[in-house]
């Protein structure tokens, strides 16, 4: 052991003697303690056996000795303690919780409550609310009474209405003396007693009932009435010095039955429907712009004896037809004005007569103009015959003679479908059709040839209804151009000639939908590329389709393992696609057994957020090898 400092010895006495519930305070801890005690007390090297005060600090040591702490016990409530020189002395524990007033405590927190009396002074404020509350109610209680004094005002309102119905029952009063005035007034005005009604004859009068009148009625001024009904008229006579106007509307009908005999013009706006005869008599003309006739027998113009000279429309048709030997006698120049001079009736007549189309064949020589529309209606031919409709002579193109030029309607089905039942334009030098050229049209199809002179080369471009809910259209020609000439240089395509055996395709960006089979060598001048399809997962699988595209992405799900698998594999493919992590990692890559990777290394996804990687597909002859490779982790 060893001298320490008083601090040292404070804290050896704090630490080494705790509360002794459980003994931890042993004889050997005592000891201990008393021998650090001694050493830091009593300093020995600066004594000496000789020294009497050296005797003297021997006697007081042991004297501190004797009262020293060696052992400590504790029986139930009770702690014993040991000292050196063999006395003791016991502390009695009364209770295993100490109760310390709370007077005795210091630097208390502040807030607490200390006694019933802030409790008290909590609970005033929520006395108060409740006091505010019931002012509240109380202000209920005088809003319900407004509305009390609201229901009164509605009563109020009432008797003001019982005051306005009196106000009309003195209005009704003041009637009674107005009609008391009458009384008195002059008798130039008749009154029924029932309802004290008058009417005055020197005023308006208003009458809304029917009136009999038994006697006559002389009217100075004018009547105006919305309808006149007489019973039995002997003779009316209707003298005015201006106009009379009979109804007010186009659809007005007036009907006047007997002979209407009219002096001077007679002018009518619109359509007249006459049942019966026109007799123009007394040398009369007929000045009209146009005549509308119905029935079954047309327009008719007779003699004066009832005769039909010219009938026109018959049967609802739109032919003029002469009735009878055509005459100068019979027919006037203005009748037939054109056919020649009538008077004499010469042969001229006869030559315009026989130029006068009818509804038979016609033949026209020279110009016909027509104006307005012409329509021609005709039955099919029938089979290997054909209608014309135009043809055309002395046609020249180029130095070449085109002697057969032809529109009309054409049926020889045994020669192709598009003679059947068809339209035809054709310009061929002869009918036995060397060279020309040919548009058919008929429901099915349409069909463009051009027949090459000096060989039987045919260019055709045809379309067609396959009747399947499906068209079709074909191009045939030793040398086919298609675009815009830009410099003496055109898009072309040379199909099975000699003369042109590669295929160039220049301009715009050129679209194949399907498939494209190219036999020979390809060049392609720029660069080719392919559509890039982003891929979906269904049910954790990437079902890569080799026929929409040669290159795929595809994302990877965080913790689920996605399995790939290739359909419409074709021989000579190469695809790549573009496996791309989740940001939180965890998704992995599966394959089908159609993939073949080098089984060394074979790939697994890379574990990184957002790594990228890119695998190739090769497929050679055997489409169930998909020969495969992957590059990891690209930047």
């Amino acid at each position: 052991m060893s001298a320490v400092s008083k601090n040292e010895l404070k804290y050896d006495n704090s630490v080494s003697f705790p509360n002794n519930n459980t003994g931890a305070i042993t004889p050997a801890d005592l000891r201990a303690f008393n021998v650090d005690l001694i050493d830091s007390t009593v300093n020995q090297t600066i004594y000496t056996a000789e020294s009497a005060s050296f005797n003297t600090r021997i006697v007081d040591t042991n004297t501190i000795i004797d009262g020293l702490l060696i052992t400590a016990s504790v029986a139930g409530d009770v702690l014993t303690f040991t000292k050196e020189n063999g006395s003791s002395f016991n502390l009695v524990i009364t209770a295993s919780v100490a109760t310390i007033p709370w007077d005795n405590v210091t630097s208390k927190p502040s807030g607490l409550v200390s006694g019933s009396s802030q409790v008290v002074s909590i609970l005033n404020p929520l006395n108060t609310f409740s006091a505010s509350q019931d002012t509240k109610n109380s202000t209920l209680a005088t809003y319900t009474g407004s509305v009390d004094t609201k229901f009164s005002t509605l009563g109020t309102y009432t008797g003001s209405v019982d005051t306005k119905f009196t106000t009309i029952g003195v209005y009704t009063g003041s009637n009674d003396t107005k009609w008391n005035n009458l009384g008195s007034q002059s008798g130039s005005f008749v009154t029924e007693s029932e309802t004290g009604s008058f009417a005055r004859t020197n005023t308006t009068n208003t009458f809304t009932a029917t009136q009999t009148i038994n006697a006559d009625l002389i009217v100075s001024g004018t009547i105006n009435a919305y309808q006149i009904v007489t019973t039995i008229e002997s003779s009316s006579v209707i003298f005015s010095s201006g106009s009379n106007i009979l109804g007010d509307a186009t659809n007005d009908t007036q009907t006047l039955n007997g002979t209407v005999r009219v002096s001077g013009s007679q002018q009518i706006t619109g359509s007249m429907n006459i049942d019966g005869d026109i007799n123009m008599v007394n040398n009369s003309n007929l000045v009209t712009h146009h005549i509308k006739a119905q029935g079954s027998n047309g327009l008719e113009l007779q003699t004066s004896n009832g005769t039909n000279i010219v009938q026109m429309g018959a049967g609802g048709g739109t032919q003029a037809a002469f009735v009878g030997a055509v005459t100068a006698n019979s027919v006037s120049a203005s009748t037939i004005n054109g056919l020649g001079n009538p008077a004499a009736f010469s042969s001229s007549v006869d030559v315009r007569l026989a130029r006068t189309a009818t509804t038979g064949s016609n033949t026209f020589n020279g110009n016909q103009t027509i104006n307005g529309t012409s329509k021609q209606t005709f039955a099919a031919p029938g089979d290997n015959t054909q209608t014309d409709f135009i043809s055309v002579t002395g046609v020249n193109t180029s130095g070449k003679p085109y002697n057969y030029v032809n529109f009309g309607f054409i049926d020889y089905g045994g020669s192709g479908g598009n003679f059947d039942d068809s339209f035809a334009f054709e310009c061929y030098d002869s009918t036995n059709y060397n060279y020309g050229s040919e548009i058919t049209l008929n429901g099915q199809r349409v069909d463009f040839a051009v027949q090459a002179s000096g060989s039987a080369r045919v260019s055709r471009f045809s379309m067609r209804d396959l009747y399947t809910g499906n068209t079709f259209a074909s191009l045939y020609a030793d040398d086919m151009q298609f675009g815009e000439f830009s410099g003496g240089t055109a898009t072309r395509i040379g199909i099975g000639h000699t003369a042109l055996p590669t295929l160039q395709l220049k301009g715009q960006n050129i679209g194949v939908t399907g498939s494209l089979s190219i036999n020979g060598n390809t060049i392609v001048t720029g660069s080719v590329r392919g559509n890039v399809r982003t891929q979906t997962i269904t049910s954790n699988t990437a079902s890569l389709d080799f026929s929409t595209t040669n290159f795929f992405e595809l994302t990877l799900v965080s913790g689920s393992d996605t399995r790939v698998e290739a359909t419409n594999v074709r021989p000579g493919q190469t695809v790549s696609l573009k496996v791309t992590q989740a940001s939180v990692v965890g998704g992995t890559l599966t394959f089908s057994s159609q993939f073949d990777f080098p089984s060394i290394s074979p790939y697994t996804a890379t574990q990184s957020g957002s790594a990228v990687d890119v695998l190739t597909f090769v497929v050679f002859s055997n489409t169930g090898s998909i020969y495969s490779a992957g590059v990891n982790n690209l930047r």
